[in-house]
């Protein structure tokens, strides 16, 4: 978890991935727009809050897209919800802790949500309430420290649409939350093909589609801030690949896709033609045999690093067909549900094992809890691994001795027999840099994490 006491100023920067190119139906988008969002973490706790805004990017098409919240462990569910967003909208939200209770909280004030017992859009506090708590049971999770999805889910191009009951609705910039809702909620206008994924395609059919990559375009900014200092980052987006031509290079491939809150929606459930398992598409984008950043650590500054394992959560137990398990199902292993799949170690807690090796200006390294040193980067130590845990890891990384500024890379290791149809393990990761004083720090250059 973080380390409360050092939390000044502050920045993020994603780490660079080391990874082999997959084919996959989708990869990581480099400009941060895509139609799935994952946000590698938020925090609450000890005076600080997390402010979340997503953007539909595209000014010719309405989306709606479900919003998920999981906890920093487990990666149980504690909150989903809707957001409609109009051509060229945001949906802005605030995570902070209730401080009566000691539970996540979230508002939002925007009339792209609403809280399930308003009765109309526009309300002062469209959604303002804490996390669930009833999911998070392991000892150390929590519902103030986790990382969330956006899943763009239906899009509809610019245009008049002519609703089952006669009446019309026109899709523009500017157009009202309950007609985006409406628009939504008429299943007569969904498409029944793959077909559809421009505006003008959708329009044409005068039908909303579940599978419109290309007018699903949404783009994240999360703050972490305490009032003094702030860390900014972009959520790790998801889009159309071409390296597939098959499935037209959807993230989300299935027409019968459906959304709710009143039912847990999974990354890569159902994303396939057909409804099938899609997880290890989304594994296969963000996977990464290696991790990479610049860091600092002196007097004044430090630098942390901040690695989330946005699917870990689909591994656990044996209940996924298509995974890279031991049993030809997909799981861990038969009946087990205490165990994870490959890639991921085969315990109780299915940790992932890293090495850590770090370097200085002058090209001395070091690897992690070791002393010496050798010039060039050729160590003369071995290699010590050590491990992560949870669904979402706050570590403080062992630098270079006695010195102040270099760069390092993890090395990550799959779990021994694993059978993945990829290399490395599926990742998010950003790095922090955090100042015993306050004050603006200058940014590292940002790349999208692969």
């Amino acid at each position: 978890m973080f380390n409360k006491k050092v939390l000044a100023a502050t920045m993020a920067v994603a780490i660079t991935g080391g990874f082999v190119a997959e084919s996959s139906a989708m990869e990581v988008a480099t400009n941060d727009v895509g139609q799935v969002l994952l946000g590698s973490g938020y925090f609450a706790e000890n005076g600080f809050n997390t402010e979340i805004a997503v953007v539909n990017t595209r000014t010719d098409a309405a989306v709606l897209a479900k919003v998920v919240f999981r906890s920093h462990m487990k990666s149980v569910e504690i909150l989903d919800f809707l957001i409609w967003l109009s051509p060229g909208d945001v949906w802005r939200g605030t995570v902070s802790t209730n401080a009566t209770t000691g539970v996540g909280h979230i508002n939002s004030t925007d009339d792209s949500v609403r809280d399930a017992e308003d009765t109309a859009w526009g309300d002062v506090t469209a959604l303002d309430v804490d996390f669930f708590t009833h999911n998070v049971t392991a000892t150390g999770d929590s519902t103030t420290f986790g990382h969330f999805e956006v899943i763009g889910a239906y899009a509809a191009g610019a245009g008049t649409y002519t609703l089952t009951d006669g009446s019309s609705i026109v899709v523009t910039q500017g157009m009202t939350k309950d007609d985006v809702r409406t628009l939504f909620a008429d299943e007569g206008l969904r498409a029944a093909t793959t077909t559809q994924c421009t505006p003008s395609e959708l329009n044409t059919a005068n039908v909303w589609s579940a599978t419109a990559p290309c007018s699903m375009e949404l783009m994240g900014e999360v703050r972490i801030e305490n009032g003094t200092s702030r860390a900014t980052y972009h959520p790790t987006a998801l889009k159309n690949s071409t390296d597939n031509p098959d499935v037209s290079g959807y993230v989300n491939a299935n027409p019968a896709f459906a959304i709710s809150t009143g039912a847990e929606t999974l990354v890569g459930d159902g994303w396939g033609p057909a409804g099938v398992e899609w997880v290890q598409e989304v594994e296969k984008a963000v996977a990464a045999n290696s991790s990479s950043w610049a860091w600092e650590n002196d007097s004044v500054i430090t630098t942390h690093a901040f690695v989330t394992f946005p699917t870990k959560y689909r591994h656990e137990g044996d209940t996924v067909a298509g995974l890279c398990g031991t049993n030809g199902t997909g799981g861990a292993l038969a009946s087990s549900s205490t165990t994870y799949s490959a890639p991921f170690q085969n315990d109780t807690d299915g940790t992932i094992v890293y090495t850590l090796n770090s370097f200085d200006n002058s090209e001395n390294s070091e690897l992690i809890v070791t002393t010496g040193s050798s010039v060039s980067g050729a160590p003369t130590t071995v290699v010590v691994p050590d491990s992560l845990p949870n669904e979402v890891n706050y570590i403080v990384p062992a630098y270079l001795s006695g010195k102040d500024s270099g760069w390092a890379y993890y090395t990550w290791v799959q779990r021994t027999g694993s059978n993945c149809d990829y290399t490395g393990v599926p990742l998010t990761a950003y790095t922090y840099k955090f100042g015993s004083t306050t004050g603006t720090q200058t940014a590292m250059d940002t790349m999208a994490n692969k």
